[in-house]
């Protein structure tokens, strides 16, 4: 089987570092039977996250995502999981803080509001249009 050489525009996912758009690719003279130890091409990707930095990583590092319009459960799924684990714990740390009758009530409203702020992400996320 080919490997799929990845291109400027691609949309990646690596392992550590999450989704990502190749913004550079440096694989002349790249062919699938480089296959020794090391081997490999340059990939520059804009990550999706805003706190990481663009960055270079070896080729096989990464992983083709599908487009949305192919495969759209994969790809919302993958961005929608960490919503999804935000809002869970912003929730138990509610419910860690209410257990008891007189809880500090300005830890707990904090908490409430940090919920509130995480469940209104993941709601935004679900009704932004997708096209």
């Amino acid at each position: 089987m080919q490997e799929q050489l990845i291109a400027e525009g691609d949309r990646v996912d690596h392992k550590l570092f999450g989704l990502g758009t190749v913004s550079e690719a440096r694989s002349e003279g790249f062919t699938s039977s480089n296959t020794t130890a090391g081997s490999g091409y340059p990939v520059t990707v804009k990550w999706d996250d805003p706190e990481r930095r663009d960055n270079t990583v070896m080729h096989w590092a990464l992983t083709k995502v599908s487009s949305p319009d192919v495969r759209p459960y994969k790809f919302w799924d993958k961005q929608y999981q960490p919503l999804r684990e935000h809002w869970l714990s912003t929730r138990r740390k509610v419910e860690l803080l209410s257990v008891t009758f007189q809880p500090d009530w300005k830890e707990l409203v904090e908490a409430i509001d940090g919920e509130e702020e995480a469940w209104v992400k993941m709601r935004e996320f679900i009704n932004a249009p997708r096209n």
